[in-house]
């Protein structure tokens, strides 16, 4: 499944209409190669920053979409077996493309939680810089 059928699926089963503004970022998004911002974003699909917004909004909160430190990238991982490992990226700091790195990460979880009792965690992000391999040549 592609993503883009796979993002329709779910705005159609969480109950959100599926519109040609939806559709165009959808698009833009998983053709990017790297992250575009919502301003960016919102030139190339022609409609308002604000929209842009909500639309970010909507696919964040569906885990279609990550941001990153530069703007929103799809999730490319969108069919793993385990959905909670597609928030870790690598971002090559001299292309900006990004990779999705699957890192089993619950010890490190239960551990930051220990020694912070006062605080629950729901929910992380992890962002990795540095040079991917076609640029380290």
């Amino acid at each position: 499944m592609q993503f883009e059928e796979h993002a329709k699926s779910i705005l159609k089963s969480k109950g959100f209409r599926f519109t040609k503004q939806r559709e165009l970022t959808l698009k833009t998004l998983a053709t990017a190669n790297k992250p575009i911002n919502a301003y960016k974003l919102a030139e190339t699909v022609g409609i308002d920053t604000v929209t842009a917004y909500r639309i970010l909004d909507v696919y964040l909160q569906l885990g279609l979409i990550h941001k990153t430190a530069n703007g929103f990238t799809a999730c490319r991982e969108f069919q793993c077996s385990n959905q909670s490992h597609c928030h870790h990226q690598f971002i090559c700091t001299k292309c900006e493309r990004i990779e999705e790195l699957h890192l089993e990460d619950k010890d490190f979880i239960k551990q930051l939680s220990k020694n912070n009792p006062k605080v629950t965690i729901q929910s992380h992000h992890f962002e990795f810089t540095g040079l991917c391999n076609s640029c380290l040549k």
